[in-house]
């Protein structure tokens, strides 16, 4: 279970990367204070700098599609922490691991039947797609591909 939670993680980071067309676009003001205020909910377990997260967001093919995904995981977050009493550190960040973990697998299309922890991965599937927009699958940049 563990290579399977890290192999998604690690594609999920690589979906974050820009393809090779990078957006020439900056974040408005408002933009910029919606990060803020993901950063502010991730404060516990989000390390990477501000700055860091604007230029990487400006970078991308699809700024406001990043920051949309960064918001639905951010209050899954959240309210998962908030349901559950979740309260030492670690297992934070764990939680968040399995958050990223599943926005990766809806990205790849991938399933969670069978898996031990099937029941957890359904609650936070769910949660993410309350929090994305309705037709967040038909965007372009969404769906990502291992072909």
């Amino acid at each position: 279970m563990k290579i399977f939670l890290r192999i998604f993680f690690i594609l999920f980071l690589f979906s974050l990367v820009p393809g090779p067309v990078f957006s020439e676009e900056t974040l408005s003001p408002e933009q910029i204070e919606r990060v803020k205020a993901c950063k502010r909910l991730l404060e516990e377990i989000d390390t990477k700098p501000l700055p860091r997260t604007l230029r990487e967001l400006e970078r991308s093919t699809y700024p406001e599609l990043h920051l949309r995904i960064m918001e639905a995981m951010a209050n899954t977050y959240v309210e998962l922490v908030r349901e559950h009493k979740v309260v030492k550190l670690k297992d934070k960040h764990w939680l968040y691991g399995m958050i990223a973990m599943n926005m990766a697998n809806l990205q790849f299309g991938g399933g969670i039947e069978g898996d031990r922890d099937a029941a957890l991965n359904h609650l936070i599937q769910r949660k993410l797609l309350e929090h994305l927009p309705a037709n967040i699958a038909e965007h372009p940049g969404f769906s990502k591909s291992v072909e």
